[in-house]
């Protein structure tokens, strides 16, 4: 875990670097120059000579030697960093897929963090965090996506949404079930089509079916929390598209709890699927 926080630190100082300083060019291995150079950014091998001060030196994919003085943080990604007798490093050096060698009289003042990898696990650590990035993107899109389109289905689809808010509260333990059975139903459906070539285009069909049936399902859940909600504050004169509003924030604000989110709003869609379900069968019943 401990590695895993100062990959993290290290890669966000890398970007905050790039952004807040302006790019130097690296000095290169051949070239030293006896100028001040206030920051050192490059993508190939560097070397700080003993008679250079930098501030930062940031280096992904090359090898760093330090002869002279480096005033702030060092960073070096994917490749190696190499301290001479005369290198004076005033704070920390961060050495993240590489190896780390200190010759004697080289001065490190804060500590070196040295993290040795292979550049497929940096790969992967980046891989993982773009991952967690994406599963944020998808759950700040599908938050939105909610408030809008189960109001709109309310304010479209009133009567039926009244309807299926009525069975919510007073067969919620039926619903409930039942929707769990038409779950597992599906994934058993889903399993023994999706074997076939001539079975993916149904087994995508009934996916698309079951979806909608459970955001329209999930729509009456809404209006009967957000019918408590008014009911509570004493607003019972609220338009249902408002008052699913109400309850598709509560919805959405635990849906976004990390782990036990999206169970929920798995619960929640299952639900409205029973809803659905379970409005259709009495309706079929009066008739009969």
């Amino acid at each position: 875990m401990q590695k895993k926080l100062l990959v993290i630190f290290s890669l966000a100082l890398v970007v905050l670097t790039a952004i807040a300083m302006p790019l130097q060019p690296a000095i290169a291995a051949n070239g030293p120059s006896d100028a001040p150079v206030p920051d050192v950014i490059g993508f190939k091998n560097v070397v700080i000579s003993h008679d250079a001060v930098v501030e930062h030196v940031v280096v992904i994919g090359g090898d760093v030697t330090i002869a002279g003085t480096v005033s702030d943080e060092v960073v070096v990604i994917n490749g190696n960093l190499i301290l001479e007798p005369t290198a004076q490093l005033e704070k920390r050096a961060f050495v993240l897929g590489g190896r780390f060698t200190e010759e004697a009289g080289a001065v490190v003042k804060k500590g070196i963090v040295n993290l040795e990898a292979s550049s497929s696990n940096i790969t992967g650590i980046l891989l993982a965090a773009l991952l967690v990035f994406l599963w944020g993107f998808v759950q700040l899109a599908a938050t939105f996506a909610l408030l809008i389109i189960l109001p709109a289905l309310s304010w479209g689809f009133r009567s039926h949404c009244r309807q299926l808010a009525l069975v919510c509260q007073s067969a919620c333990g039926k619903a409930v079930a039942l929707g769990l059975l038409s779950g597992l139903a599906f994934l058993l459906l889903e399993s023994l089509l999706m074997i076939s070539i001539v079975g993916m285009p149904l087994a995508l069909f009934i996916g698309i079916f079951i979806l909608l049936t459970a955001i329209f399902g999930a729509s009456g859940v809404c209006l009967a929390i957000g019918g408590r909600l008014a009911a509570k504050t004493g607003e019972f004169d609220k338009p249902a598209w408002l008052q699913t509003l109400y309850g598709t924030i509560v919805v959405a604000l635990i849906a976004n709890i990390p782990f036990l989110g999206p169970l929920f709003l798995a619960f929640i869609l299952l639900l409205g699927v029973g809803l659905v379900s379970l409005a259709f069968l009495q309706k079929a019943d009066e008739n009969l």
